[in-house]
C-alpha cells in the first residue's frame, strides 16, 4: 500500500501568510496606540474641569445621611402626591452603592461625575481593578418629554470613544432592562410608601413624583 505524501505548503505562500499577520499585529498594535493617545489626553482634559464638589467616591456619610433623611420625608408625607427631589451628587451616591453590588468579582467603584442639563445626563462612572484605575465609562441617560417613570442610556461610551453603534447596544440593552425592572421592584414593594408616578431629570437635581 503506497503511503500518501504530505502536501508541503509552498515557500512563497507561508511569506504571503507570515506578512499578513504580521500587518494585522502591526494594525491592531498601531491602533491601540492612537485609541490608547488620544483617550489619554481626553482623560486629562476632562478630570481638569471636573469640579470637586461634584465628584463621588464612597463611602460618604454626609450625601448618605441626606438621602436617608429625604427618603423617610418623603414616605411618611400624608400628602397623596408628593416629591423627592435628589442632587446629581446624591443620585450619583446611590448609583455607586448599586454598582458596587453588581460589578464582577475585583472590580470596585472608584468615583463618579454628572454634567446635567434638563432631560439628559452624562454620567461618567470610573472603576479600579486591584487598585489600577479603569477608563472612564460615559453613559447619557435621557428622559422623554412625557410624564412617566421611566428613564434610559441611550449612548455609551469609553471615554470619549462612542461604541454605542459597535457592540454596546447589548450592554445599554441590559442597563435599561435593569433600570426598569429596579424601579418595578421599588414600586411593588413600596419601599419608599408610595408609587413612583414620574421622573424628571432637571439641571442639577432628579425630581421624582409619587403617589400614595
Amino acid at each position: 500500500m503506497k503511503s500518501r505524501k504530505r502536501l508541503k505548503t509552498p515557500p512563497i505562500l507561508l511569506i504571503i501568510l507570515g506578512s499578513i499577520v504580521i500587518i494585522v499585529i502591526l494594525s491592531l498594535v498601531l491602533v491601540f496606540g492612537i485609541l490608547f493617545r488620544e483617550y489619554s489626553k481626553w482623560s486629562q482634559g476632562f478630570e481638569a474641569s471636573m469640579k470637586s464638589e461634584k465628584i463621588v467616591t464612597l463611602p460618604n456619610d454626609t450625601l448618605k445621611t441626606e438621602i436617608d433623611k429625604k427618603i423617610e420625608i418623603f414616605g411618611k408625607s400624608v400628602k397623596k402626591i408628593d416629591f423627592i427631589e435628589l442632587k446629581e451628587t446624591e443620585f450619583m451616591y446611590l448609583l455607586a452603592e448599586s454598582l458596587n453590588t453588581s460589578l464582577p468579582v475585583g472590580v470596585v467603584f472608584n468615583r463618579g461625575y454628572i454634567d446635567t442639563e434638563k432631560g439628559l445626563w452624562n454620567i461618567y462612572i470610573q472603576t479600579e481593578l486591584k487598585g489600577l484605575k479603569l477608563p472612564w465609562i460615559v453613559l447619557k441617560l435621557q428622559k422623554d418629554n412625557t410624564e412617566s417613570a421611566q428613564v434610559y442610556v441611550r449612548r455609551m461610551s469609553v471615554g470619549n470613544f462612542d461604541f454605542t453603534d459597535y457592540g454596546a447596544n447589548f450592554i445599554i440593552e441590559r442597563i435599561n432592562k435593569g433600570i426598569s425592572e429596579s424601579l418595578l421592584l421599588v414600586n411593588e414593594s413600596e419601599f419608599t410608601g408610595r408609587t413612583f408616578r414620574n421622573i424628571e431629570l432637571e439641571s442639577e437635581k432628579i425630581t421624582i413624583k409619587g403617589e400614595k
